[in-house]
C-alpha cells in the first residue's frame, strides 16, 4: 500500500514538488513504510511524525543493510503528535498582533510545516482530521488514504444493509 500511494504522489504532484522545502510530511505513519518508499524509491526527503518508536527507534533490519549498501541517510523520525500544540502556529499571534503586543513563540515545529511541501496519510486513525485542519490552516497541500472507522468510537455506525461497520 505504502507504495502504491507513494507512486500516486508522484503521478499527481511530480517528484520536484514533493521535494521542495522541507520535503514530505508522514504523519503517523507508524514504522515509515511510506517515508522509506518515497526516500528510497524515489530520492524525496521524508519527514516521519509519529509519537511511537518501534524497536527503539531503529529501522528493520532488512532497511538497515540496505541504507549501509547504498549510502542513503533514509528518512528523519519526529517523535511527537502532529498536533496544533507541536505543529501550529503561535496560539494568541493573532489576538497579540490586534493588541499590538508581541507575538508569542511559535510551537516548537511549526516551521517544519510551514517549510513541507506535502502533509500526507497512509491510515493515520485519529490524526486524518489535525492533519486536514493544520495543512489547511497553514496553506499546505494534503493528501489522506483514511484506514478504519474507529467502530469503538462509533458503535451506531451501520451499513445501508443495516449490518454494523
Amino acid at each position: 500500500r505504502a507504495a502504491c500511494f507513494a507512486s500516486w504522489l508522484i503521478q499527481q504532484y511530480g517528484r520536484e514538488a514533493l521535494s521542495a522545502g522541507a520535503g514530505v510530511l508522514d504523519v503517523a505513519g507508524g514504522q515509515g513504510d511510506l517515508s522509506w518508499s518515497l526516500t528510497m524509491d524515489f530520492g524525496i526527503p521524508c519527514t516521519l511524525v509519529d509519537p511511537g518508536l518501534r524497536r527503539g527507534g531503529q529501522l528493520k533490519s532488512w532497511q538497515r543493510r540496505a541504507l549501509r549498501k547504498s549510502g542513503n541517510e533514509g528518512f528523519a523520525h519526529l517523535p511527537v503528535e502532529f498536533s496544533e500544540k507541536y505543529f501550529g502556529p503561535a496560539a494568541g499571534a493573532l489576538s497579540a498582533e490586534a493588541a499590538e503586543l508581541p507575538a508569542p513563540p511559535p510551537s516548537p515545529h511549526a516551521e517544519l510545516l510551514q517549510r513541507a511541501s506535502i502533509v500526507v496519510g497512509l491510515h493515520p486513525d485519529e490524526a486524518t482530521e489535525v492533519i486536514v485542519d493544520l495543512a489547511l490552516a497553514c496553506g499546505r497541500r494534503f493528501a489522506v488514504v483514511p484506514c478504519c472507522v474507529f467502530a469503538s468510537k462509533f458503535p451506531n455506525r451501520h451499513l445501508s444493509s443495516g449490518a454494523p461497520v
